[in-house]
């Protein structure tokens, strides 16, 4: 199974009142998504983080903003 990148950053409130390191909040996002497994950090700043993971969903996964956006968190590699 290939595996994919993303790159997120902290959006909205949420994600600026969190006390809890980017990467963090960036795989329990993650791991919240159905279809994404084995989500894994590659590079974290203070501002992004990029993680490699496996994409078992059905659909494209673009449309898990939602999920994202529950941990603070948006796509960072689309604009």
């Amino acid at each position: 199974m290939p595996r994919h990148s993303i790159i997120l950053k902290r959006e909205g409130v949420e994600g600026f009142l969190s006390d809890q390191r980017i990467g963090t909040d960036a795989l329990n996002a993650m791991q919240s998504i159905p279809g994404v497994e084995n989500p894994e950090i590659i590079t974290e700043s203070d501002d992004q983080v990029g993680l490699t993971y496996d994409w078992t969903g059905d659909g494209p996964f673009w449309k898990t903003g939602e999920y994202l956006r529950k941990f603070g968190l948006a796509r960072a590699d689309i604009e």
